[in-house]
């Protein structure tokens, strides 16, 4: 058995660090980066796994079988993972990308990715299947001064908001995953959890670096009043709503 201290991590940990970068080169090309390890059964393996994945086998006692070359005290990261452990939600659903993660069809089954928000400027035709419900294009301009950055958070925000409840993962991307894209994930946080801007840009940088336009980010707290306000709105209705349905039918 691997010995402690060890951590479980969240699916966008691990998508953050396959897809880290130093000077544009990717990190995973380097042999003492990451050692990842997949503890299933052989036949699952061979089915679907994690780019990079090396399966790891059992002994007759249950225990991990290290293999001879691992050389663990040489690796920046190691990382196993399953199809039954639950000791930790991994309720994560959202993620932030670039554009070749989108199109990336192992990346795409890997993670299960249904939705999708295109922050670019231009349509994404490979991406989009015609279901407004999958996809969802933001042109947003990368410069300070872009125009109806409010509109388009808020649209975004609305768009992630939905897939989430549904279930759907989410994959938020540009061109390069750092600014425009970033931006909305900022938003959708500060959204979704109450916080303010400046929580939800710390909180996003703590896994993935990130630039977004502080423009951008300036819209964020008026633009998630604004929708707790619709939120509640919308909820005292239906709450409304359904007391009248209760007396008609008395």
């Amino acid at each position: 058995m691997f010995p402690p201290p060890y951590e479980l991590i969240e699916c966008i940990d691990l998508f953050n660090i396959l897809n880290a970068e130093i000077n544009g080169l990717a990190r995973i090309s380097d042999t003492n980066y990451l050692y990842l390890l997949d503890c299933r059964s052989r036949k699952e393996y061979d089915e679907s796994h994690v780019i990079s994945a090396t399966h790891i086998r059992h002994d007759k006692d249950g225990q991990y079988q290290i293999p001879w070359h691992a050389d663990l005290e040489t690796r920046e990261h190691i990382v196993l993972y399953d199809n039954v452990t639950d000791s930790l939600p991994l309720n994560e659903k959202v993620y932030l990308g670039r554009r070749e993660h989108a199109v990336n069809s192992q990346i795409v089954k890997d993670l299960k990715f249904r939705a999708y928000v295109n922050c670019t400027k231009h349509d994404d035709f490979i991406v989009q299947n015609g279901d407004s419900r999958k996809y969802c294009r933001v042109p947003i301009d990368d410069v300070h001064d872009a125009k109806n950055i409010s509109d388009l958070l808020r649209d975004a925000v609305n768009f992630i908001s939905v897939a989430y409840d549904r279930g759907d993962p989410v994959l938020v991307y540009s061109d390069r995953g750092v600014s425009r894209s970033a931006a909305v994930i900022v938003a959708f946080i500060s959204f979704h959890k109450r916080i303010s801007s400046k929580e939800a840009l710390e909180y996003v940088e703590k896994h993935r670096d990130v630039r977004p336009q502080q423009s951008f980010i300036g819209h964020v707290d008026q633009l998630n009043e604004k929708l707790q306000e619709l939120k509640e709105a919308m909820s005292s209705a239906n709450h409304t709503s359904k007391n009248h349905d209760e007396q008609t039918k008395e």
